[in-house]
């Protein structure tokens, strides 16, 4: 094992130069964070949040992790299926194996242990990040593209600043890069495809968003394979369907309704889009839209007798409000095309400091001078990595490399599900799908200036 590994390390010093500068960087950024965020702080208004814990989702994480860690995973079952599936086990089986402590006898939180967390999930994206490094080589690509690729990947702050977080991303990120790892070079046996069906699972019970990821391989698998291509979309297909029926067999055992997708696709469009469709139609400010429709939501709880404790009929309004939204937003399909089409764009917007900057500024963030004054910075840095992206996109097409193709047909199944909500969060893992267009954009713009020069 050492004699590979030493032979492997001869090969690929700059691999290994850049692993470990980025898990020196990666520490550092943690520490620094640690001490003077790693605290309870104090909003505009006075009201007091925690700079590792500032947005709700990463509350409930916290808490369901720690819930997961005092009464073990099987509680899981008993909790109604409302956000991401795995973000809160992940952190819940790791708080268990490290007995981190998540709060002080009084209650506040307490991040004793949870470097053990970080750790565990900056290594699980190295070894995905080195897996692609290998497949990127054994498909005979240049390397100097391969080795610009993983300096992407290991360094683009928009990424790796998910790294000391609890979200979900780093952890979806690890997944995806063996997602690319695996279309790159397909399975030769069938039964292969069963385990990366199975993965593709994965994706989805990290984040939901990704519930479409299952087309990217069925295209390619169709394009790809002369012969049995069906069997191989089978097996793949099969996999991929057993992990929502038996997410979908333990919503039935608790609450009697066969479901698998949560809480959160059912309602989003109703809480979220259609305030930005009647405010725009209307005239009106999101708020008040936000609290007509709340109104609205009232009168259906009160006239069907609706009892909010009740799985079942909070189901039903979850039923009623996918509806409803979706009958508001047919009806109104040039606003809300308009509304999507530039809530996309803002998307794209990258973001390398968002988590760093919403630590220190909290829930004021969005309206704070920090945030209008770094926009034009955000513009400059997005428009520098998009003109090298689609540099490199074109000269894939000239050169007939169709790996970073493959790729980013992934990143669109993401695109097209969350881009409506103009989030840039949601937006990374499109953006690293984008990984070979940049590499290619860089290594053709680095050629031409030394072409230049000479």
């Amino acid at each position: 094992m050492l004699v590979i590994l030493s032979k492997f390390y001869k090969k690929n010093k700059l691999l290994f130069i850049f692993l470990i500068s980025s898990l020196i960087i990666s520490s550092i950024n943690l520490e620094v964070q640690k001490k003077f965020l790693g605290q309870y702080l104090f909003n505009d208004d006075g009201s007091t949040y925690h700079g590792f814990l500032r947005y709700p989702p990463e509350k409930r994480i916290w808490q369901e992790a720690y819930e997961i860690k005092e009464m073990g995973v099987g509680i899981v079952k008993n909790k109604e299926f409302a956000y991401h599936f795995l973000p809160s086990i992940n952190l819940g089986v790791i708080g268990k194996l490290f007995d981190l402590n998540f709060f002080t006898s009084n209650n506040q939180i307490d991040l004793t242990g949870i470097n053990y967390f970080f750790i565990f999930q900056i290594i699980f994206y190295y070894f995905s990040v080195t897996l692609f490094y290998i497949k990127l080589l054994k498909v005979n690509l240049n390397k100097n593209v391969v080795n610009i690729c993983i300096f992407f990947l290991l360094f683009e702050p928009t990424i790796n600043q998910y790294n000391t977080t609890i979200f979900g991303e780093t952890i979806l990120f690890s997944l995806l890069l063996i997602v690319f790892s695996i279309l790159i070079e397909l399975p030769k046996k069938n039964f292969g495809y069963f385990f990366f069906g199975l993965l593709l699972g994965l994706c989805y019970l990290q984040r939901s968003v990704a519930m479409f990821i299952v087309f990217a391989p069925i295209i390619v698998i169709y394009f790809n394979s002369t012969n049995k291509f069906i069997v191989k979309i089978f097996y793949l297909s099969t996999s991929y369907i057993l992990i929502f029926v038996l997410l979908a067999f333990m919503n039935y055992n608790r609450s009697g309704i066969f479901y698998f997708l949560p809480k959160s696709t059912k309602i989003d469009l109703y809480s979220y889009l259609i305030p930005k469709v009647i405010g725009s139609k209307e005239n009106i400010n999101q708020e008040k839209a936000s609290e007509i429709l709340n109104e609205k939501k009232e009168v259906f709880i009160k006239n069907n007798n609706l009892k909010m404790e009740s799985e079942k009929d909070r189901f039903k309004l979850y039923t009623w409000q996918k509806k409803e939204a979706i009958n508001y937003l047919i009806t109104n399909k040039v606003t809300t095309i308009k509304i999507i089409l530039k809530a996309s764009v803002h998307s794209m917007l990258l973001n390398p400091t968002e988590m760093l900057f919403n630590r220190i500024e909290g829930k004021d963030y969005y309206k704070s001078a920090l945030h209008q004054k770094t926009i034009k910075y955000r513009i400059f840095y997005s428009l520098i990595f998009y003109i090298l992206i689609l540099i490199g996109f074109i000269q894939s097409i000239r050169q007939k490399i169709i790996f970073p193709h493959i790729i980013f047909l992934v990143g669109l199944c993401f695109f097209s599900v969350s881009s409506w909500s103009g989030y840039t969060r949601y937006f990374v893992p499109t953006f690293l799908s984008l990984c070979l267009y940049f590499s290619i954009g860089v290594n053709f713009l680095g050629k031409l200036i030394y072409k230049k020069k000479l």
